[in-house]
This record gives structure tokens, C-alpha cells and sequence, in this order.
């Protein structure tokens, strides 16, 4: 069994290769670093790396052949933050890269099972939101991983591809990078300087990073799905400043919380929970590990490894 990862260095990619370098498995990581970057380090011996850039279309062809894969798991992506990414980079990235990807796949190994991760950036926003309605992304970055949504579920319908999007809420846990909400804020406890915010009004729809790497495993061993896209959320939005209050308890509230120094973002989405309903039908998945655990286990983990999370910029 091959598998081919994109995405590898990235957030999910670091969790997801541990699982399946854990598990026994050949994995082969596309990456444009000719070496393997921070969230590789210590495990790259342990995969086959291929440079090429999702963009180029000679690069990516080049490396399906090669490689072969009998899965492919897509991760990569632009991140939605910072919002300063121009549209150009968000499309060529999202929607070319996947492109590129999924037809050299279909050229070369039709049988392949691929797994894409898409965004809940595809909904305009609001709660309990499900696979069925229509897409209407207020951000540019939301309209990228749209696109790449339309391309995967073309392809798996036009030409029988076995093609799951797997749609990602606000996963978090090990390896996120230091500006996110949940480093971020233990990196200030652990700094002893106080937490600044805008006024945390926005809410996310959290599910822990095991979980979601648990819903990549399962979806590639469900080879034929009643559907192409399923919601990987909890199931249930949580208010920015309540997060930041109730990490804080966790650390004994070492510092003080500041709400309204910092401007919200004008793009920011207000409100934005899923449904998950269909993962749970359809293939068995859902949240096994609590908000509470995963909060209590990722301060675990930064504070542990917070010389290596301050260097996580990407």
C-alpha cells in the first residue's frame, strides 16, 4: 500500500504522518522544501520525499507516476490567516494545485482512493450548518477551497473517481502554529504577559486533532460514500473569549485578559458551527475525545514543546 500526502508540513499533515508512519505504512510526502521542515524533523527518515510544487502541472504529474499511490491524501492549502494573501496565491494553491493533483491521479492511477480536506470557509457562515447547502464564501480564501470543491466532486462524478472531501471546521491540537487562538494565548500565560483580544464575539466550531486525523482514516477505508463532502466538526460553536477564559482557568489564570485591544478582522465570520451528522451515518465518525480533554491535552502539549510551537510561523 503507497500512500501520497500534500500538506504534510503543515498542521494536519505533522499529526497525520506520525499516524501513519505509526501504523506501518509506506507514506510519500509532495513538499516544494527539498527537506523535510520543523513538524517533519525527527520523523523524516521515515518517509519518501518528493519536491514539487502543486502548481506546477509537469512537477505534480511527474510525482504521481513516480509514486503511484493506491491513496492519496490532499492536505495542502494557503491558510486562511493571515487575511493579507492575494486571491491569485489562494486559487493557484486550492483549486490549481488540486487540479493538477487529481488529474494526474486519474491519468495514471484511476484506482487510487483520495482523500481532499476542504474548509468550512465555503459557508457564509451560521450554525448547524450542513453538507447540503449551497456554498457562498464571503472570504477570497473561502472561494479557493469552493472551487477545489466543485473540481473534486466534477471529477468523482464525470469520471468515477473515489473522491472524499472531508469539510474542517477549526481543528486544533499539536503542531498549530504560534499565532493561532489557542498557542497564542498559552504562549502569553507561559510568558507571564497578559492575553489581548478583540472583543471574542466570533464563533468556532473546535474539533481536536485526533479526531480529525481519525476521520482521514476512516473516510480512506470507505472506499464507496452515498456522498463526496462530509462536515468533520464537533457540532457545537464556541465564543472566541470563552475559549480565552476558560484556557486561561486551566492554567490558573497566570495573567490577565484584555478584551477590545486588538481590532476584530473586517472579514471575520461571526458565527460558524456544522452539522455531522452524515459522517455518522455514512462511515461511523464522530467526536470521540471532549473539547475540555483536547484543551486540557493541547496545553499539555505546548507547554511541553513551547520552544518548538514559538518557531511553528506557518
Amino acid at each position: 500500500m503507497q500512500i501520497l500526502v500534500t500538506g504534510a508540513t503543515g498542521i494536519v499533515g505533522a499529526n497525520l504522518v506520525r499516524t501513519l508512519i505509526n501504523q506501518g505504512l509506506s507514506v510519500c510526502v509532495i513538499s516544494r522544501s527539498p527537506q523535510p521542515t520543523l513538524r517533519l524533523a525527527g520523523i523524516d527518515q521515515h518517509i519518501s520525499l518528493i519536491q514539487a510544487d502543486l502548481t506546477d502541472v509537469d512537477q505534480v504529474t511527474s510525482a504521481v507516476q513516480s509514486v503511484m499511490p493506491d491513496q492519496v491524501i490532499h492536505l495542502a492549502t494557503t491558510p486562511f490567516s493571515p487575511p493579507t494573501t492575494d486571491a491569485s496565491t489562494h486559487f493557484n494553491a486550492n483549486a490549481i494545485g488540486l487540479l493538477h493533483l487529481i488529474e494526474a491521479v486519474r491519468l495514471f492511477t484511476p484506482h487510487a482512493r483520495v482523500v481532499i480536506t476542504g474548509s468550512c470557509a465555503v459557508y457564509s457562515g451560521g450554525s448547524n450548518l450542513s453538507e447540503q447547502l449551497p456554498m457562498n464564501p464571503a472570504t477570497t480564501y473561502g472561494a479557493s477551497k469552493a472551487s477545489a470543491s466543485v473540481i473534486a466532486f466534477t471529477w468523482a462524478q464525470r469520471y468515477q473517481m473515489s473522491i472524499t472531501e472531508l469539510r474542517l471546521f477549526t481543528p486544533f491540537g499539536p503542531w498549530e502554529r504560534a499565532n493561532r487562538l489557542i498557542p497564542s494565548v498559552v504562549l502569553s500565560a507561559l510568558d507571564q504577559q497578559p492575553v489581548e483580544i478583540g472583543a471574542g464575539l466570533a464563533q468556532r466550531d473546535f474539533v481536536y486533532m485526533d479526531d480529525v486525523i481519525r476521520a482521514i482514516m476512516m473516510a480512506l477505508d470507505h472506499t464507496h460514500l452515498p456522498q463526496v463532502v462530509y462536515n468533520v466538526c464537533s457540532g457545537h460553536g464556541r465564543r472566541v473569549i470563552d475559549v480565552v477564559r476558560q484556557i486561561l482557568a486551566m492554567m490558573g489564570d497566570p495573567v490577565p485578559l484584555i478584551v477590545g485591544a486588538r481590532v476584530d478582522r473586517p472579514d471575520e465570520i461571526l458565527e460558524m458551527s456544522g452539522n455531522n451528522q452524515a459522517a455518522a451515518r455514512d462511515f461511523g465518525w464522530r467526536p470521540a475525545i471532549s473539547f475540555d480533554e483536547g484543551l486540557r491535552r493541547t496545553i499539555q502539549w505546548i507547554a511541553e514543546h513551547h520552544d518548538v510551537v514559538r518557531r511553528l510561523t506557518i
